[in-house]
């Protein structure tokens, strides 16, 4: 207004546009204000007794990436004392250090009956201590709320560096996630974010985040995306207050979306992880979920707990625990690193000796070959039926040597390089071993994959490719050092038609161009005109097939076209022998299943399962286990048909993929552990309907990359055993936990007479039932699903 109280209308313009770029803008994609819980977050510790001297207590101690917590609690899971430390990447130091501090508070009145431990650097942390129980995070987790509170059925867990998911029924875990390689929904990534706001995460977060009337909608993407997202927010003006309420939506929205996906949330939700620290993102759970979240006492050191609770039902009369002692945080020790030679991986191994022990000990191996004797051998009479595969897949194959020109007086044949990589090697490997050995010409094998030729791959790829594509770069590159003559990378469009569905059945586009992609990183060189690219289309028959490698052999090769075909039918007839040698044996594994031992498929590409780099030792640690891990073809899988249900699943490893799945969900001697790869597009839906095959039972999903470490894949194995034993002691307590049918016709359901049944739901399932209840069917079969389902299904 003017000095005569008229309106400026310049002014207000002026004033319009200021909140249209500082609110207006942003309205449109706000969120609703958080709303905060008046409820204090307690961390009560018992008082010992007045004049207490060796007061029966339990120690857990859990080292985690960023967190190391050392908890002692009494008979009635009472917290006596606690540490919450940084690990700052030296987890030894951390572990002397709360130890030390514990030990001053009440080491004098206190008597250690028994030891657990848990978190990432468990082993290391037990083997140090003297551990009487070594625990994975989700079971030490579990334990520690159940011990709460018996009634809770959801734990959403939040670290610095990883997230947890854990499903519970009667106080035991039937299911359960960990995040993968993405970590935008964990603490880490806050942390970053309010740095680069300029904001204190533990005193200013939750206050700027309270004071929010429209908090900014950031997504629930990776890390590079938010970022994009709040940086374009900041630029159109957005206030603090709005961007930070945002970021704790975001990491509730990735965590929701990227970790539980469509896993059941129960209502009985506990949240725990040092991130429940940050108010503003318990507030954002319980926004987004619509459900009262519980914040536990000692949340930040959960999992401590719960290892101590595990460490006291180990205690027997008579047996003293394998506690070194307070005395331990004191002990000097030294720290060397050696490279192991002993395979392919050439470890870097830490060595630890502490003065007074005689025995060292070591951790950094992706084997337990230096590890303590009572973790060895676990699992010395399970068969290694991976191993057992590639040696039906080579036959009498025998690499003549490291160069090609070895041994060239008793083989002067040219050579031809195989990549050990894809379906080249992994899947077909004796119909081209065959092609070239009737054409007159030498194969030779790259060397298995390990850390050097990962790196060597990395440094030539010229376009970002799952992590199997990646690798073959290093093979291809290996073969031609070895001085190989051509290097056979085929351009496979197609695979042999499936016996119930002859039109589809192509490989995926990574697998299908990879020899291009390499062929362009290889041009500057000049090394591209060795490789051999024909192009092969199997889904038309052989004879298609051989005079397209016909054409190309006689060009490239100058050898007669008549003579290519023939090696071709050759090397088909050998590929039949190589699939009929592994379903026979596969039948007599599957009739003689150990009745004391889990049996888990491996639903994967071979390319993936069977190379020990690519699946980080997947096998040798299941095996280890007590787990007998069977490679997915060993299934009758040509038994079980998908098409009808999936009529466009049109690449022939996703199909074999979907047909494991239905086997291992309908046997109940056979569990599932999936491995893919980050960034494989297939993967990213084909899961989806592996987990409708699977019917509600567990399995493991594994993604793999060349970041990936062993210690995660280690504790989601562990964690997965457990979950099973839950869920097989469910079961037998209640058998309509497996409720539904097999998945029939149409991807699910099925009539019978008046009845529909469905084997998974879904919002379409529900308004096909609402439908189906119109149309006079009297009653609907549907699986045990969370209150979300029950809601959509009184919707419908």
């Amino acid at each position: 207004l003017d000095q005569n109280g008229s309106s400026d209308a310049r002014f207000l313009g002026l004033e319009s546009l200021r909140d249209y770029l500082v609110r207006g803008s942003d309205r449109a994609e706000s969120l609703d204000p958080l709303s905060f819980s008046t409820t204090r977050i307690r961390h009560p510790v018992r008082d010992l007794p007045d004049g207490a001297t060796d007061f029966p207590v339990y120690l857990g101690v859990d080292v985690g990436s960023l967190s190391t917590n050392v908890v002692l609690i009494d008979d009635e899971n009472n917290v006596i004392a606690r540490r919450y430390l940084q690990t700052a990447s030296r987890p030894l130091e951390a572990i002397r250090r709360g130890l030390t501090e514990i030990e001053e508070e009440v080491g004098a009145q206190v008597a250690v009956r028994a030891v657990g431990t848990t978190g990432s650097g468990r082993y290391l942390t037990g083997d140090f201590i003297g551990a009487d129980t070594i625990q994975n995070e989700i079971t030490a987790q579990a334990t520690a709320a159940v011990a709460i509170d018996p009634n809770v059925d959801t734990i959403f867990e939040i670290g610095g560096q990883d997230s947890k998911f854990i499903s519970l029924d009667d106080g035991v875990v039937v299911d359960f996630e960990m995040n993968k390689v993405c970590a935008a929904g964990t603490g880490s990534f806050l942390e970053e974010q309010a740095e680069k706001l300029d904001i204190n995460i533990v005193d200013q977060f939750s206050e700027l985040a309270r004071a929010s009337e429209h908090p900014a909608k950031l997504g629930d993407r990776c890390t590079v995306f938010m970022e994009s997202d709040l940086n374009a927010h900041q630029q159109r003006g957005a206030a603090r207050e709005d961007l930070v309420a945002g970021l704790a939506y975001s990491i509730v929205y990735n965590y929701l979306q990227k970790v539980v996906g469509n896993k059941r949330v129960g209502n009985r939700i506990f949240f725990q992880g040092g991130v429940t620290n940050n108010r503003s993102v318990v507030a954002a759970f319980e926004k987004v979920t619509g459900k009262p979240i519980t914040v536990p006492p000692h949340f930040d050191v959960t999992g401590a707990i719960g290892a101590a609770i595990l460490a006291r039902r180990t205690v027997e009369e008579g047996r003293e625990t394998r506690f070194k002692g307070f005395d331990v945080s004191r002990s000097r020790y030294t720290i060397e690193r050696f490279t192991c030679h002993s395979c392919a991986n050439e470890c870097d191994i830490r060595k630890v000796k502490i003065e007074g022990e005689k025995r060292p000990l070591y951790y950094g191996g992706r084997c337990e070959r230096y590890e303590v004797d009572e973790r060895k051998n676990r699992g010395h009479d399970i068969p290694n039926l991976f191993a057992d595969r590639e040696r039906l897949l080579l036959g009498d194959f025998v690499d003549d040597g490291l160069d090609a020109g070895e041994n060239a007086g008793a083989d002067t044949r040219p050579t031809v390089g195989i990549p050990r990589a894809l379906m080249v090697f992994w899947q077909q490997f004796p119909l081209w071993r065959r092609f070239f050995d009737e054409l007159g010409y030498r194969v030779v094998v790259s060397k298995p994959s390990d850390r050097k030729l990962i790196t060597k791959s990395l440094g030539m790829l010229t376009a970002e490719t799952c992590f199997p594509v990646s690798v073959t770069h290093g093979h291809v590159a290996d073969l031609l050092d070895r001085g190989v003559d051509w290097v056979f990378l085929p351009f496979v469009v197609n695979s042999e038609a499936a016996k119930d569905n002859p039109t589809v059945n192509y490989n995926c586009p990574w697998v299908q161009t990879y020899p291009f992609m390499i062929r362009a990183a290889l041009r500057a060189a000049g090394d591209d005109a060795r490789l051999l690219i024909p192009a092969i289309h199997l889904r038309y028959g052989k004879r298609v097939a051989a005079g397209q490698l016909s054409r190309y052999m006689a060009g490239k090769l100058g050898v007669e076209p008549r003579a290519v075909g023939r090696a071709f039918v050759r090397g088909l007839d050998d590929q039949r022998q190589f699939e009929q040698a592994v379903v026979a044996r596969g039948r007599e594994v599957m009739e003689n299943l150990p009745a004391d031992r889990v049996a888990a498929v491996i639903l994967g590409r071979p390319y993936n399962t069977g190379d020990p780099e690519l699946n980080l030792g997947l096998v040798e640690k299941l095996i280890n286990l007590g787990v007998m891990p069977i490679p997915l073809d060993y299934l009758p899988l040509d038994d079980h048909g998908v098409f009808d249900s999936y009529p466009m699943m049109y690449w022939p490893n996703g199909r074999r993929i979907l047909q494991g799945a239905r086997i291992a969900a309908a046997d109940d001697q056979l569990a599932a552990i999936c491995m893919g790869n980050f960034r494989c597009g297939p993967d990213s839906f084909l899961l989806h309907y592996v987990r409708e095959e699977m019917r509600g039972k567990p399995f493991l999903q594994l993604e793999v990359d060349e970041h990936s470490a062993d210690a995660g894949m280690i504790t989601r194995c562990e964690a997965f055993l457990e979950s099973l034993r839950g869920y097989k002691a469910t079961v037998r307590a209640d058998p309509t936990v497996r409720a539904g049918t097999p998945a029939v016709a149409g991807r699910g359901a099925r009539t019978t007479g008046r009845v529909l049944y469905f084997p998974y739901m879904s919002d379409g399932a529900y308004a096909v039932a609402a439908a189906a209840r119109s149309c006079g069917v009297e009653s609907l079969v549907l699986p045990r699903q969370d209150a979300r389902d029950l809601e959509l299904g009184r919707r419908y």
